[in-house]
């Protein structure tokens, strides 16, 4: 919560109905928060309860991948559609390169 908190530079107190305060002792663990306040607080940042709780299956998320996916989802459908249309772009490229790789060592 800590990562979303400072990058986030924003005050969250009004949507989560918790103190600036309250939300500094759930970072430095003095504090954890109830269920309701864990709920909104997920919601805000569009993480899973798992996320902000550090728990992970047996499939890992990177940091990377998590702040992909909180761009993802913080955009218009219009962009998250274009979003979706330059990574496609993308691994094309890559595939292509790799192609040009392999037919050129050969």
């Amino acid at each position: 919560m800590r990562r979303y908190l400072e990058y986030r530079s924003v005050l969250i107190p009004s949507y989560t109905r918790s103190a600036v305060s309250t939300l500094g002792n759930y970072v430095r663990n003095i504090r954890e928060p109830d269920y309701e306040a864990l709920k909104s607080i997920a919601a805000y940042f569009c993480v899973s309860c798992d996320y902000l709780l550090d728990f992970h299956t047996k499939e890992k998320t990177s940091h990377e991948e998590a702040r992909l996916i909180h761009i993802f989802r913080s955009l218009e459908a219009d962009q998250q559609e274009l979003l979706l249309e330059q990574g496609a772009l993308l691994l094309r490229h890559s595939e292509k390169r790799k192609e040009s790789s392999l037919s050129t060592s050969m």
